[in-house]
């Protein structure tokens, strides 16, 4: 299960903790029902391979890199991109990558190696002229 962290203004939480007290739950308890109450009818749009359009956005930036240079994945997102995917949705997202840029009827990139952080390394292509 994952731990949430939360900025909340005191007198939210006054209010929050009052309520969860009067039907005997605990916080979490209360914060957890409230939360599935919230989303019972909300539309989650299905997750596709390009990660709603990231994966577009990254091999875009990819193909403004130079000929010959080398670059990591995280390097070409910004870091709110970045930090706002799992560790899992990084790896997937990697190996989506990797498939994209290795396109044989459209290469931009090939993987050249791991660092010791095992990042993945990728190498700009020439273009075809």
């Amino acid at each position: 299960m994952a731990k949430l962290l939360l900025n909340v203004e005191d007198i939210l939480l006054s209010q929050v903790l009052l309520a969860a007290l009067n039907r005997g739950q605990t916080l979490d308890a209360y914060v957890i029902e409230a939360l599935k109450l919230m989303t019972k009818n909300a539309t989650v749009p299905p997750v596709n391979s390009d990660f709603g359009g990231l994966l577009t956005q990254l091999l875009e930036r990819a193909t403004a890199i130079k000929p010959d240079q080398q670059f990591h994945l995280d390097e070409i997102c910004t870091p709110d991109e970045w930090n706002a995917l799992s560790n899992g949705s990084r790896k997937s997202l990697g190996k989506e990558f990797r498939k994209a840029v290795e396109n044989p009827q459209s290469p931009i990139a090939h993987h050249v190696g791991r660092t010791s952080s095992n990042k993945a390394i990728y190498q700009r292509i020439k273009e075809n002229v």
